[in-house]
């Protein structure tokens, strides 16, 4: 295949899967807000630790496997269905019964929820993640994406409803009615695709790096999520609810952003699996294609959420988080490397012991930074301290992906490209900022701010597109 069409099918996956992604994590981020208005802040609290449990013991639960999946093509998974996982399922499945186990006794100490709502939850959030990632795998994208987009719209809905007369427990049994109804619709689609499915032999040994592979992602995941929402644990037990609620506020990760970028590795992924897809091109110049498009995306985002930080949370958060946004632009520092995902070739060479590596080394070194990071600038010190790990681990991630793709790292990085649109994003989003400072209405200015914003990055995804067509 030539290599203008194996970049427009990546890119065609990528939108598929951010947009799988998207439409769930709209429908939270819209309740987040309406929630935080409109609920007292304990029963918020209390909601919202729901889902944090939720995520972090789902992460364990599910044990790596969808992004163990998300790395070989459907013939493959169906082979390593019946070698692998034949062999481990009991042991899986007992392993996701000791987690489902753990979160009715959590909920049910601190809120005293039922426990098969909430081992129910558990289990469907699994369930979901697995039959996700096996219809991606699959290229079976617009199944997950309709079936995603009509369980956000009854998320929200139930939310709405539930705010007339709120009851935690009758709201969370309405969202677990909703996740077995999907379930049910992604196990039937599951069903019928890969029943078409022929397996296919894997080479002497590959069982055995598959059972690796899954081990180390698995791993990798959790300490992602422990990377995460670390500091804000710690920082929760040592600070003041105020300031834990302003640092909380500024520490905030960007809506939807996460997902773009899962959705661009994933389709990588899924294309390199693929060999009569992709192995025409070279591994890491997709990545270096990738590069270049996410960069559209990223660069003009940074720039604005830098530049408009005090008018963004004023406008959403009122003026009593002000003091959150010295923390919000020291978080921001990271999000120009968000513009590539630096594991996805080491994922692809399975390469999963160099990704834990980085990953503790990561986490390690963000929490011994956090207490001098503090003392030397307060609040805004902790924040920094993660995104200076974070670059640290970047550079370990290219020197050992240079390393195995035998080229230097310099050549798995767009540098150029991304130079240019720096500059120019950083001049044009500046400008911007300066010409609606002065504007009467915050709101408005905001609103005119990532208008502008939003068309030059089109218009840079735009250039990149019809370049990439021409090859």
């Amino acid at each position: 295949m030539a290599q203008g069409s194996v970049y427009k099918s990546v890119f065609k996956n990528a939108a598929y899967i951010f947009f799988i992604k998207l439409f769930p994590a709209i429908a939270l981020f819209a309740v987040t807000i309406v929630y935080s208005r409109a609920l007292p802040r304990e029963d918020y609290g209390d909601y919202q630790g729901v889902w944090v449990k939720l995520l972090l013991l789902g992460t364990l639960a599910y044990a790596g496997m969808p992004v163990t999946i998300i790395t070989y093509a459907a013939n493959v998974i169906k082979e390593l269905a019946r070698t692998v996982l034949k062999k481990y399922l009991w042991a899986y499945l007992g392993w996701l019964v000791v987690w489902m186990a753990v979160i009715a006794y959590l909920l049910k100490a601190e809120l005293s929820l039922a426990w098969v709502l909430s081992a129910g939850l558990l289990g469907m959030y699994v369930v979901h993640a697995v039959q996700e990632a096996l219809l991606m795998a699959a290229k079976h994208m617009r199944g997950v994406m309709v079936t995603n987009l009509l369980y956000a719209i009854y998320f929200l809905a139930i939310h709405v409803t539930a705010l007339e007369d709120y009851n935690l427990e009758r709201l969370l049994y309405y969202l677990l009615a909703g996740m077995v109804v999907r379930a049910v619709v992604l196990g039937a689609l599951v069903y019928l695709i890969y029943k078409k499915v022929e397996p296919m032999a894997v080479p002497e040994g590959q069982a055995s790096k598959a059972k690796n592979l899954w081990l180390h992602l698995g791993f990798y995941d959790l300490l992602q999520n422990v990377f995460r929402f670390g500091d804000k644990f710690i920082l929760s037990v040592l600070l003041t609810s105020g300031l834990y609620a302003v640092y909380y506020n500024g520490a905030q990760e960007i809506p939807f952003l996460p997902y773009l970028l899962g959705a661009v590795s994933s389709s990588v992924l899924v294309q390199l699996a693929g060999k009569r897809d992709g192995g025409e091109v070279a591994p890491y110049r997709l990545m270096y294609a990738s590069g270049k498009l996410l960069s559209c995306i990223v660069f003009p985002l940074f720039f604005f959420l830098f530049f408009y930080s005090e008018e963004i949370f004023v406008v959403v958060f009122t003026e009593k988080y002000l003091p959150s946004v010295p923390i919000f632009m020291m978080t921001l520092l990271v999000l120009p490397l968000r513009a590539y995902n630096y594991t996805t070739l080491l994922q692809h060479m399975h390469r999963g012991g160099l990704i834990n590596k980085g990953a503790i080394m990561d986490l390690v070194l963000a929490l011994a930074l956090m207490y001098p990071m503090y003392q030397l600038m307060g609040l805004p010190g902790i924040a920094l301290g993660f995104v200076v790990s974070t670059y640290l681990q970047v550079a370990y991630y290219l020197h050992h992906t240079a390393r195995l793709s035998g080229t230097r790292w310099t050549s798995l990085l767009p540098l150029k490209n991304w130079g240019l649109k720096l500059l120019v994003f950083g001049l044009g989003i500046y400008l911007l900022h300066s010409l609606t400072r002065g504007m009467e209405n915050m709101t408005l200015a905001v609103v005119a701010g990532g208008v502008g914003t939003a068309v030059a990055g089109m218009v840079a995804l735009y250039l990149e597109v019809r370049g990439r067509r021409q090859v």
